[in-house]
């Protein structure tokens, strides 16, 4: 954590918890809208869509600055912003999602080194790379834009040298190099129908 950063734990850890009751809140705010075909699409405030990034680039930033003060927090984020590595209706909020990833490694590292892990010790660890990591190479295999992609190797690199230790055969075997040179060159070169994502219609 930085130095001089406790007398302001409270405010962040505030802040922490009403970024996270947005971002909840705006999963119950997506809905079905008719359309003239007669079919129903997904209708999404642009409002929303920027509130919802703003809130996911806070907590990325807020866990940037208390480090291993953040662990308290990983689980709740974790598990709401990891979804989003797959919310194909704004950029900027993947952007922040993937973003994100290696700094809640980076946090619980830092938290359970300086014995600041409530108890937890690297198996934790291990818990979170089980969850994040096949959901960041699922969403890496059906990223459409170039630059998001291109961060999702950065995170999932900055990761690995986090976590390399405490990673098994199989997530190994997952982020072998030729997967992503494959799932990259094919769907960027050849556009393929999946990779057609769903547009939000404003409303």
């Amino acid at each position: 954590m930085i130095k001089g950063a406790e007398p302001i734990l409270p405010y962040r850890y505030r802040q922490l918890h009403q970024q996270i009751l947005m971002l909840n809140l705006m999963k119950r705010m997506t809905t079905l809208k008719p359309s003239l075909s007669g079919t129903k699409g997904i209708g999404i405030k642009t409002s929303v869509l920027e509130e919802k990034a703003t809130a996911c680039n806070m907590l990325c930033c807020c866990a940037d600055e208390l480090k291993e003060g953040f662990f308290p927090w990983i689980d709740q984020v974790a598990s709401t912003l990891v979804p989003l590595l797959k919310f194909y209706f704004h950029e900027e909020v993947r952007k922040a999602a993937v973003s994100a990833m290696p700094v809640l490694w980076s946090s619980v590292k830092l938290a359970i080194e300086k014995g600041q892990s409530q108890g937890r010790d690297t198996a934790y660890l291990k818990q979170l790379s089980d969850y994040i990591i096949p959901n960041l190479v699922e969403a890496l295999h059906k990223e459409p834009e170039v630059e998001i992609y291109a961060s999702m190797l950065d995170a999932l690199n900055e990761c690995i040298q986090v976590s390399g230790p405490h990673l098994d055969d199989k997530q190994a075997n997952t982020l072998d190099q030729n997967q992503y040179q494959k799932a990259y060159v094919e769907p960027h070169a050849h556009p393929h129908p999946q990779m057609q994502h769903p547009q939000p219609q404003e409303v």
